[in-house]
């Protein structure tokens, strides 16, 4: 075997190289190349928002790899007709694991100061399997959706590094094996097996997108491609003129076009991996004939290459810069700020490539000292492991310090903005209408004002389990996802009823599922969950929404699937919920222009649905900037200080105009927003309840919780409805309030006479059982825990 082009001294290219590389056949359009690469990730990363392909980058330094790593093995393999896998192996880990390993002991300690503390043990874990070049496999199996964490882990990004050494050392085996075949038998089976991984990387776009993007068996025929030109290196040399011109130009064309024409939501890599592969290929295969054209002297341009030799250094740090910065923050950082992250990774990798890089890259014939190199890479990942375990601990004793201790006051049907009808007296009838009835609950209970709260007692859930807290809805799937048309309907409560509440919208319809889910069972009616991620009911068009086109029409199709489906259920109740803040930033609007379009669409909505249906919408809860759990986290002495002003975090004219014209339209509109921040302020906690989730979601337990204050919103909005609706849900409260005090008087006389009850059987126990052996069914034991219909749309 020849050695490969990327080898070859003396050629044009070497003419412009730079001192360090002079003579060692560098060359200088690869370089170009990785500059290309490394600008549109880093552009994609950033929210550039003219190439929505950006992220093919990676796949252009697929090939590059493939190509450079079976060109080094098989030249050295025909220089010395041996190969030997340690020293290639120290090679690679003294070429790229200095750097990474900078980057990720860096970005640990700024997740350990600036990110969510309740995160640190998942980012530790995502740093770890880094290090170890099996991270890839981590966020492949890893849990992913809309109640996941809205920002990337800071350590996402190396997975690529990941499935590049899984790679190195695949090859260096495989060629070992190999090495007896000649050229033409081993380019066969080089493509044979690329052919078979495009042929999986097709097949798993299809059945599995999240695990085939991260996964070596999927990418491997982009590095496949590269290698077959270094496998082909001989014959290539021997290209025209003409031949080479029009490789590079096809190439180019093929990345500029991927850049442009794909986006994120279409499955990847799959087929579509074909254009920057083939474009990129096309290029490095022209560059072995000894040609220049216009496109070889762009890509040998001085600041490109300046760029293509920072390019690793420059991947490694951008991806850090631009999360940490939005974890502590809580959002996805403005463009101002993207920008000044960017800037700060170019610095960061100017160093890392003057101060790590080239110091500790092997020069060629120098003989390296395996058992040392190894001895020490083991070493520092056994000490950075330490003390990334280390940091674990410390956080879970701090988030365990954080007490409860927020305060809530009475509340009134006025203090939630619903405006419950009053019936007008008559001679017969001239009582005013009842307060409305706390919904029943535990004894154990404690009333506030005319509702009812759970007892005092440990931080519910734990500020350490907060982020990761799923409710039955979310682990049931209701939520259908941000590509999926798919018209789910989740039923709970009581299977059997003839009366039903639809919680419709997106996830913060689903949100109120815990409160909900109570609420139904008590009432002995069915409660369905028809939600769509990121898909509020509204008509209002979307505009410049944050996510890709196909996303948002999948919206648009799925609400017009949705209400047709519930034309065709018919609930009694139809309570609505969406998240408008992200929206509004990303639309480039006024906020009152925004506004108007807003209600306008939720006017236009209402409309659709069934004139049987009673609706009732509730308003949107506070939109922080940061996220409160987080500040909780880096605050448990004092967490008051994250507590905000509803002003900054409240869109009170748009909740104004919501209210006025919903309810000219017949909607009861419910607004949380005076209980969520009592005398305007916005607490991060209340009593003994963690009451936010993210930053503009509310925990499930104290969702539910909350529980009366829905009832209350339930209550007015069935007042106006169909009378045998109304009358069942009273009915049906009626009982369980009759019920629940007579637990509360049983427990009472039990507390007073222990001796007398416990020597003389009562008729009637604490579960509702006679003493004659016949039982009446609870709301309980007449409810499943869970059934869901589905179907497509067209």
């Amino acid at each position: 075997m020849s050695p490969p082009c990327n080898r070859q001294k003396g050629t044009h290219l070497n003419k412009s190289a730079p001192a360090a590389h002079t003579g060692h056949g560098f060359r200088l359009d690869i370089q170009g190349l990785r500059a290309i690469a490394v600008t549109v990730v880093v552009a994609f990363h950033a929210g550039v928002t003219w190439i929505p392909g950006g992220f093919i980058g990676v796949d252009m330094f697929f090939v590059i790899s493939g190509f450079l790593i079976c060109g080094a093995i098989l030249s050295e393999m025909a220089g010395t007709d041996t190969f030997r896998f340690r020293r290639f192996f120290v090679r690679r880990l003294r070429r790229l694991y200095p750097a990474a390993l900078l980057v990720i002991v860096a970005t640990l300690v700024a997740v350990y100061f600036f990110a969510p503390a309740q995160k640190f043990r998942d980012y530790s874990y995502d740093a770890i399997t880094s290090m170890l070049y099996v991270s890839n496999f981590r966020f492949a199996f890893g849990e992913f959706g809309y109640f996941a964490d809205t920002i990337a882990s800071p350590f996402q990004h190396l997975w690529s590094l990941s499935v590049e050494e899984q790679f190195y050392v695949t090859l260096a085996i495989l060629l070992i094996l190999l090495r007896s075949l000649r050229q033409v038998k081993l380019a066969r089976v080089i493509f044979a097996m690329t052919l078979v991984s495009l042929v999986v990387s097709i097949i798993g776009a299809i059945f599995f997108a999240d695990i085939s993007y991260y996964v070596i068996f999927t990418r491997g025929w982009e590095f496949g491609v590269g290698c077959l030109i270094a496998v082909a290196a001989r014959r290539l040399v021997h290209l025209g003129r003409a031949a080479a011109t029009t490789l590079r130009v096809l190439g180019i064309l093929l990345i500029a076009a991927s850049l442009v024409y794909i986006t994120e939501d279409m499955p990847f890599p799959s087929y579509l991996a074909l254009g920057p592969t083939l474009g990129t290929a096309f290029i490095i295969a022209a560059g072995c004939a000894p040609h220049r054209d216009f496109i070889t002297y762009a890509l040998a341009w001085k600041p490109f290459t300046a760029l293509g030799n920072i390019s690793y250094s420059l991947y490694l740090w951008h991806w850090p810069a631009l999360i940490v910065p939005a974890l502590y923050f809580g959002a996805k950082l403005t463009p101002w700020y993207a920008a000044a992250a960017v800037l700060a990774s170019f610095v960061l990798a100017i160093f890392t490539h003057a101060a790590v890089e080239s110091p500790l890259r092997l020069r060629s014939g120098a003989q390296p000292r395996i058992l040392h190199n190894v001895a020490t890479a083991t070493v520092l990942t056994l000490a950075v492991t330490a003390g990334a375990f280390y940091g674990m601990q410390r956080i879970d004793q701090q988030l365990t310090n954080v007490s409860s201790g927020g305060q809530t006051t009475a509340a009134t049907v006025q203090d939630i903005g619903i405006s419950v009808p009053t019936p007008t007296p008559t001679e017969t009838d001239e009582s005013p209408t009842p307060e409305p009835t706390p919904i029943p609950t535990d004894p154990n209970w404690t009333p506030v004002g005319n509702l009812v709260f759970p007892p005092a007692s440990a931080l519910t859930p734990a500020v350490a389990d907060a982020a990761a807290y799923r409710m039955q809805a979310d682990i049931d799937g209701c939520l259908v996802g941000l590509n999926d048309t798919t018209i789910k309907v989740c039923e709970y409560g009581v299977m059997t009823s003839e009366h039903t509440i639809m919680l419709f919208g997106d996830s913060h319809a689903e949100m109120l599922y815990p409160a909900y889910a109570k609420i139904a069972s008590t009432m002995g009616w069915k409660l369905q969950v028809l939600t769509k991620s990121a898909c509020a009911p509204s008509t209002m068009r979307f505009g410049t929404f944050t996510g890709t086109a196909a996303q948002r029409q999948s919206c648009y199709d799925w609400r017009e699937a949705a209400v047709a489906k519930i034309h065709e259920l018919q609930p009694d109740l139809i309570v609505m919920a969406g998240y408008q803040g992200d929206t509004r930033r990303t639309m480039n609007l006024a906020v009152a222009d925004f506004n108007s379009r807003w209600v306008t669409g939720l006017n236009e909505m209402v409309a659709q649905l069934p004139a049987t249906s009673q609706k009732l919408f509730v308003s949107d809860t506070p939109d922080w900037t940061t996220i409160p759990v987080s500040c909780i986290s880096r605050n448990t002495n004092n967490y008051s200080v994250c507590n905000n002003s509803i002003g900054n975090l409240v869109s009170t004219p748009r909740v104004d105009s919501e209210k006025a014209t919903l309810e000219a339209a017949g909607v009861t509109v419910m607004n949380l927003n005076n209980v969520l921040c009592p005398e305007g302020v916005c607490a991060v906690i209340d009593r003994n309840y963690v009451v936010y989730k993210d930053a503009h979601h509310l925990l499930g337990p104290y969702v539910e919780a909350l529980s009366p204050y829905f009832w209350l919103g339930t209550q007015a909005a069935l007042q106006g409805g169909e009378p045998d609706a109304a009358a069942a849900a009273s009915e049906a409260m009626a009982s369980a309030s009759s019920a629940a005090a007579t637990r509360e008087a049983e427990a009472a006389s039990a507390a007073a006479s222990p001796s007398d009850s416990a020597s003389e059987p009562s008729a009637t126990d604490s579960s509702g059982s006679s003493g004659d052996g016949s039982e009446e069914p609870t709301n309980s034991e007449r409810t499943s825990s869970r059934s869901s219909s589905s179907s497509s749309s067209n």
